[in-house]
């Protein structure tokens, strides 16, 4: 028996619809790894620009952002329901953010 036109637009919509969660399900895992990868590659180059007081500002910094980023991936992951962190992640990186651009860094000599 064939679908009547409702019925093949509501199966197409529905394919669509699981086609967009998946790739939204796959975008929420990708997001992090490369968030992770990034920030590891600062934190290395990091080591090589700054001398070794200088760095140890830089790489807290580093990892309050990797604590931000790749934080609430891992709680997700481990099965903790994160509500709130649609609301509260982007003030916290625009916060941390600020501090690292107009904190000066305790430990140079300038």
């Amino acid at each position: 028996m064939a679908l009547g036109r409702r019925e093949e637009q509501a199966a197409l919509t529905a394919r669509f619809r699981d086609a967009l969660r998946a790739e939204e399900r796959a975008s929420e895992n990708r997001g992090p790894l490369v968030a992770a990868v990034v920030l590891g590659l600062i934190g290395a180059w990091l080591f090589v620009e700054n001398r070794f007081p200088d760095v140890l500002y830089y790489q807290a910094l580093l990892l309050g952002f990797f604590v931000l980023f790749v934080g609430p991936w891992l709680l997700s992951a481990a099965g903790y329901k994160l509500t709130w962190g649609r609301y509260l992640l982007p003030p916290l990186i625009a916060g941390l953010l600020t501090f690292s651009i107009y904190y000066p860094n305790p430990y140079s000599e300038a």
